[in-house]
């Protein structure tokens, strides 16, 4: 308890550490060690950096937990990506609940670290592990075990990472995977001749193994990844032409889909599908990976990646709010994939910020909104104009719905004064220019602001040109 208000406020639920908070420990210390850290996870609501979550490095820790523990970590990709479990060869204390039990209930989570003074392999996946775990028990003495000897162990593998297959076995041609597993159990110690691959136990779980890869391999192949990433081109031009055909038609691409006002709206469903599953199973494969600060995301991927958010976002929260009602998107309806994205995008670009230059403003007429939440905030203010007209609208109600006025009509602008929005919003047709009809009722006709001054005065189409 005392070690916990030390390092975490329990008031603003942040850390209280600059740098990255790293929690181990040996055999049962790292079961505390393991529980420590999900504690710390499910209580630190405001870290938005991965290296600011903590990382958690186990040695010879039992297991921890069930399967339905281990599918809540796994479904929380960057909880999972915090736990690295060191565990030697002859170590009877990682696999002790799995083995000591007619029926275990006890799953593995995050990645193991098999090791051996021959060589090591890491694993992922929760099964091969469990598998590994069952196989590698022996009968041994304390002295064989070494468990205390985990820091030789690592500092030999220091200098010997990679395992290489030196093996006379003089077996047959074998499918691709088995030598290939063979190695790797090689790696982490076990013992092979070419009369054992024949023995049931290391047989058995060769061939487990080799079917569980298969499987995965085939579920991999349903669609092959150069040819998704080409289905992935042609949904974004697609929408591209899309967004350029409504324009054409003097209302946004937003708008358009929003009110279905066109049969080719309903086509767009059908890409956004497309790329939303796409690029939400891309995020959760980067973020169930531990990756060093910046390397979550080429900067080649993650401008294609910002480039699909504010394309296809604005399209989702259209859905949202066509739907009678509905209210903050942010909380209710947005997707983790588009928060992460957005949030990855700021790391990269944060050290460019700076006022908008000359190219910039040349090509506004083309840009995406950058903030792929634009219509979010559109939308909400309709909402509050509509309580502030509203009679039976409450006097909080009232006041809430004002301060959201103010505040959006001062991000209005500074999107403007940046060149980062669009000039589709000021189409006639679009829900932009109808919150600003709206405004316009609400407000004292005497007022004066640089939002209210811009579209009275019409510069948007000074805006459109890159001359505002």
């Amino acid at each position: 308890r005392t070690v916990s208000c030390q390092i975490h406020d329990s008031t603003t639920e942040e850390l209280l550490v600059n740098s990255r908070l790293i929690v181990t420990g040996h055999s049962l210390g790292g079961t505390i060690a393991s529980l420590f850290t999900l504690w710390l996870l499910d209580n630190i609501k405001k870290t938005t950096r991965r290296n600011q979550l903590p990382f958690c490095i186990t040695f010879g820790s039992p297991l921890v937990g069930d399967q339905g523990l281990q599918r809540a970590i796994s479904e929380h990709s960057k909880w999972n990506s915090c736990f690295l479990h060191v565990a030697a060869f002859k170590d009877l204390s990682p696999g002790i609940f799995i083995t000591s039990q007619p029926d275990p209930q006890y799953m593995p989570f995050g990645t193991y670290f098999f090791c051996s003074e021959l060589g090591c392999n890491c694993v992922e996946d929760p099964e091969v592990v469990s598998w590994l775990l069952k196989s590698t028990i022996t009968p041994v003495s304390a002295e064989e075990m070494g468990i205390d000897d985990y820091s030789g162990i690592v500092k030999h593998l220091k200098s010997r990472l990679i395992m290489k297959d030196n093996s006379q076995l003089g077996q047959p041609v074998t499918p691709s995977l088995r030598p290939e597993m063979i190695l790797q159990l090689k790696a982490i110690g076990f013992e092979i001749t070419a009369q054992q691959q024949q023995d049931n136990i290391i047989n058995d779980l060769i061939s487990e193994w080799e079917r569980h890869e298969n499987r995965k391999a085939q579920q991999m192949k349903a669609i092959d990844p150069n040819e998704k990433l080409n289905i992935v081109k042609i949904r974004m031009a697609n929408l591209e032409w899309y967004k350029k055909d409504c324009k054409a038609k003097g209302v946004g691409y937003y708008d358009s889909y929003k009110n279905l006002y066109f049969t080719r709206d309903g086509e767009v469903t059908k890409h956004k599908k497309v790329l939303f599953d796409y690029w939400k199973k891309l995020v959760e494969d980067l973020e169930r990976k531990p990756q060093k600060e910046g390397a979550l995301m080429r900067e080649t991927w993650l401008f294609a990646g910002t480039n699909y958010r504010r394309m296809v976002e604005p399209l989702d929260i259209a859905q949202y709010y066509r739907q009678t009602g509905k209210r903050d998107y942010l909380t209710y309806g947005r997707s983790r994939h588009y928060i992460l994205l957005e949030q990855w995008q700021k790391e990269q670009t944060e050290k460019l910020a700076g006022p908008p230059n000359d190219k910039k403003k040349q090509s506004v007429a083309g840009i995406l909104t950058e903030d792929s939440c634009f219509w979010m905030k559109v939308e909400e203010a309709l909402i509050s104009c509509k309580l502030l007209k509203d009679e039976t609208s409450s006097t909080s109600e009232k006041q809430s719905a004002r301060e959201f006025l103010n505040i959006f009509e001062q991000y209005v602008m500074d999107q403007i004064d940046n060149y980062a929005v669009s000039p589709e919003i000021f189409l006639e047709k679009s829900s932009f220019m109808k919150w600003w009809k709206d405004f316009q009722e609400i407000i004292e006709t005497s007022r004066n602001s640089p939002l209210t001054d811009f579209m009275k005065n019409r510069r948007y189409r000074q805006y459109e040109r890159g001359q505002f």
